[in-house]
């Protein structure tokens, strides 16, 4: 479809004449090549390469420097999030095929974990470990059929707990009404746990573009921090196949993130993909609540601002917002109070984390003002 060249100081993507879809959302097909330079690859592919852990591992196991970005895609891009695979010549080391895993109580995770870092750190690319909590380590792995595709996530010791946090935030988003990816704690033969992630990128025929924020955005990752509310709004006015109803989905789940207590929700947990209706905000994936580690993580303040505020929101700066934003903002209001109202009625499920429904309700009393 399209050739990526390393250049001198970048690279150069040039669509083949054959190309009938876009790598991304920021490169349409046209005749002219696209030309990156300093960091030597487009956002979009450096929003494909492995984060933490992982991405050290392949940087010592093949001695990458750390500022080239294009062999560290070379050796992880055969099976990323989405349907864009970077294909290298054959010269380059790749090693794409997803760990097979049949019965977990039959493996023992500290090897497979062992053997991630070491003997086989680049099989495969999955960006979205979290920065704040850059201990923990994601790979893809396949059940008895290959149509059976998932993210397998290790606990980082430093924080305890986090594995059984996220999936019990992951089901609490999807009572709430939220499409999210579906999740499974898993236990090996030794009983290390694990959690497991349905890949919602991945049909049995077929894979589904996506792209996260920082992707559609034309920003690197390194600036997930630093995108606010109305950048997301604006982009979602111009990609969604339907702005408005997509823009209250956003906002809802920036709402639920914030009562929850995730100070982590940042551009590159949230994506859009495409269906046939064309592109939509797609599931939801890497939830949780960083309240129980607010000790560890002191900021507990959204990372995204809505008009330059990052906490103690009210009903009136979401009015206030939808007014400037959208055609019909009291409809818009109305159904993102509607949206919330299912997670609220369902509060009571908080109850195995006291200290995170306690901040729910403080919260949610902020904001009925």
């Amino acid at each position: 479809m399209a050739d990526l060249t390393r250049l001198t100081n970048g690279c150069r993507l040039t669509y083949r004449e054959d190309a009938n879809e876009p790598v991304a959302w920021t490169m349409p097909i046209r005749r002219e090549p696209y030309e990156t330079t300093g960091d030597n690859l487009p956002p979009f592919f450096a929003g494909l390469l492995p984060e933490g852990r992982r991405l050290e591992a392949i940087r010592t196991r093949y001695r990458i420097a750390a500022d080239d970005l294009f062999t560290l895609l070379v050796a992880t891009g055969g099976n990323t999030i989405g349907d864009v695979s970077v294909s290298p010549d054959e010269h380059a080391p790749q090693n794409t095929d997803p760990i097979k895993i049949s019965k977990f109580s039959d493996v023992n995770l500290s090897e497979i974990y062992r053997e991630i870092l070491g003997d086989r750190p680049e099989s495969t690319s999955v960006a979205g470990v979290v920065e704040k909590f850059s201990a923990s380590l994601s790979v893809p792995v396949v059940g008895r059929r290959p149509t059976q595709q998932h993210i397998l996530k290790f606990e980082p010791a430093e924080y305890p707990g986090l594995l059984q946090n996220e999936h019990f935030f992951m089901e609490f988003a999807r009572a709430g009404g939220f499409p999210t990816a579906r999740t499974q704690l898993v236990e090996d033969a030794v009983g290390t746990r694990a959690i497991l992630v349905e890949r919602f990128d991945r049909t049995k025929l077929d894979k589904i573009h996506t792209e996260d924020l920082c992707q559609l955005l034309g920003r690197y990752p390194q600036d997930k921090y630093k995108i606010s509310v109305r950048e997301v709004v604006q982009l979602i006015k111009k990609v969604s196949a339907a702005p408005e109803a997509d823009i209250v989905q956003f906002l809802a789940i920036y709402l639920f993130q914030h009562l929850i207590g995730n100070a982590d929700f940042h551009a590159k947990n949230l994506s859009l993909w495409v269906r046939d209706s064309g592109w939509g905000i797609a599931p939801l994936y890497d939830v949780l609540s960083t309240w129980p580690y607010r000790k560890q993580l002191p900021v507990q303040r959204a990372v995204m601002k809505l008009d330059g505020k990052d906490d103690r929101f009210r009903w009136s700066d979401f009015e206030a917002f939808l007014a400037r934003e959208v055609p019909n903002p009291m409809g818009s209001m109305q159904l993102l109070r509607r949206r919330l109202a299912k997670i609220i009625q369902r509060a009571d499920r908080l109850a195995p984390y006291p200290e995170v429904a306690e901040e729910f309700r403080h919260r949610l009393d902020s904001l009925n003002g």
